[in-house]
């Protein structure tokens, strides 16, 4: 992972800098944002990281889903996608990093929200 000089790679703009060149047509690897940010739970934003972040993971998602290769990382979408459910039905939207974060994915998160209180 390559990151400018004294400053830390963090999977946030890694995210989104893949996601933008693959929707630009570029062949991008994602393997190695992979490697530096997955961990067995959730992803990571950099190394050394104490709490999760609720956006890294979003972009991370929205990264994996936005990929041509979509289906190589099908077990990477679940664990994104059940980390920030489990943060949404916790309340724990709220960001260390963006405020409403929750936001940027929006629309299947709320439905995912809705169908979870109106099956109790």
């Amino acid at each position: 992972m390559m990151s400018a000089p004294s400053c830390l790679a963090d999977a946030d703009d890694t995210a989104n800098v893949l996601a933008a060149l693959s929707i630009l047509g570029r062949d991008v690897n994602i393997e190695p944002m992979l490697a530096a940010f997955e961990k067995d739970e959730h992803f990571i934003t950099y190394q050394g990281e104490r709490n999760a972040s609720f956006s890294a993971n979003c972009n991370v998602l929205l990264c994996l889903l936005r990929s041509p290769k979509r289906r190589m990382y099908t077990s990477q979408v679940a664990k994104s996608v059940k980390f920030l459910e489990s943060l949404w039905k916790q309340g724990k939207t709220q960001d260390k990093w963006v405020s409403k974060a929750f936001e940027r994915l929006g629309h299947p998160l709320t439905r995912s929200r809705t169908r979870h209180r109106t099956t109790r």
